[in-house]
Parts: structure tokens; sequence; C-alpha cells
């Protein structure tokens, strides 16, 4: 492992099972209330960080010292129905 993925930041939730689940989107800032769970996804857009197939992610973009980042993880679904859970 080299040192970015040893610094990064390892997102990892359980998977969501089920037939209108295509992937995970996720969202970070460094301000808790911008990735809160009554946020759209308009207002999410500007703080898309990737989207991803599994819900496991690193962050190789690793906060100063003293600093704190908030993470929101929602499921994507290309079917509509589209539920969602917030982590940090």
């Amino acid at each position: 492992m080299d040192e970015d993925e040893q610094s990064a930041s390892l997102l990892d939730g359980e998977d969501v099972v089920g037939q209108n689940v295509d992937g995970y989107d996720i969202y970070r800032s460094s301000q808790a209330e911008d990735v809160g769970a009554t946020r759209t996804e308009a207002e999410l857009e500007p703080l898309l960080l990737a989207t991803v197939v599994a819900s496991e992610h690193r962050d190789p973009d690793t906060a100063a010292v003293g600093e704190c980042l908030f993470y929101c993880v929602r499921t994507r679904s290309n079917r509509g129905g589209i539920p969602h859970r917030d982590g940090r």
C-alpha cells in the first residue's frame, strides 16, 4: 500500500441490496449541514466526490490537522425509488 492509500479516509458501509440500487453517490463537505439528510440532490451536486458501484471508497484528500470532513452516501438508482443514508 502506498503512502496516499495509507493516509486516505476509508468510507465503508454495508451495501444496500435490492433491485433499485445501481450504486452510490458520495458527497463531502467541511460543514455538516451541507451534507445533511434534508439536502436535495440539486443542493448536493456541487459536493459530489464520487459515484461508485460498491459502498466502499477511499478518499485520498485527507483533512488538514484540526479539520473535520463530513460525508453523505446516497444510493443511486436508474429506476427511481432512491433510499438514502448519511454518514460522517
